[in-house]
């Protein structure tokens, strides 16, 4: 979902990188993965991308082998010649003008609204859960908000985005690891923004081996470890009231 990724790529690399010093008890100390040419990463599960262009040139290539000026169709892979019978596409197949348009159009998709709830119980449930979310530490990695900074466009000016996320990759634990890249090791992930997660009904975490939202917190390892474990050990009740907290992003 790309909702409100305008608002992410308007968050300062200052603001970014000043949640690099936030520690607490549960050993969370996350880190900004920089690109080659040393900007700090926001975009991808590996923060491995600094701005919305670049993510959306990314994602032309590698998602739909779209290219483009930036991302021209590779003779070789790995050192190993394509074969010439192969089909890659036309080079390029998409102008940069065009990328242009399409960053423009995401820049202006605002992100849900939270989910306003009328009824009364399901209100102190998930007040009940947002005071979990804090005591177990998600909000130590998750952070709530994150403001952008200045900018021509007002809908963009300094705005507070409702993220979840302080946009620093972690130590996931080994049993999610994968692979390197950049300065993100095989275990370390950005965090996840939660800004609409009531719309993910399945398939999270950055392998889509979630099924739902619980087996996602039940699956966190590494930095996150103890705060999965404190978790699996609350009550049913309020299990749910962290899950109706969560529901209301």
């Amino acid at each position: 979902m790309m909702f409100g990724f305008g608002l992410v790529d308007g968050i300062p690399e200052a603001t970014i990188l000043a949640n690099q010093h936030t520690n607490n008890a549960h050993g969370i100390h996350g880190h900004v993965n920089r690109t080659i040419d040393g900007r700090v990463g926001r975009f991808g599960h590996k923060a491995d991308t600094a701005a919305l262009f670049d993510f959306n040139v990314g994602a032309y290539h590698g998602e739909m082998g779209i290219t483009s000026a930036l991302e021209p169709v590779k003779k070789t892979i790995d050192g190993t010649p394509v074969p010439p019978d192969t089909i890659l596409g036309p080079e390029p197949n998409i102008s940069l003008d065009e990328i242009s348009n399409t960053t423009a159009f995401i820049q202006f998709l605002a992100p849900p609204p939270r989910q306003i709830l009328t009824n009364h119980q399901d209100r102190a449930l998930a007040r009940r859960g947002k005071h979990l979310f804090t005591s177990l530490q998600c909000a130590g990695c998750h952070a709530p908000k994150m403001k952008t900074g200045r900018s021509e466009v007002q809908a963009l000016n300094y705005k507070t985005v409702a993220l979840y996320s302080d946009l620093l990759v972690h130590d996931m634990g080994t049993n999610l690891a994968d692979i390197c890249l950049q300065q993100a090791a095989p275990p370390e992930f950005r965090t996840a923004p939660l800004m609409g997660l009531r719309f993910h009904v399945d398939k999270l975490l950055h392998d889509a081996g979630a099924t739902n939202v619980q087996q996602a917190i039940e699956r966190h390892g590494g930095e996150a470890q103890r705060s999965a474990d404190e978790f699996k050990t609350l009550s049913d009740e309020d299990k749910q009231a962290l899950l109706k907290f969560l529901d209301t992003i």
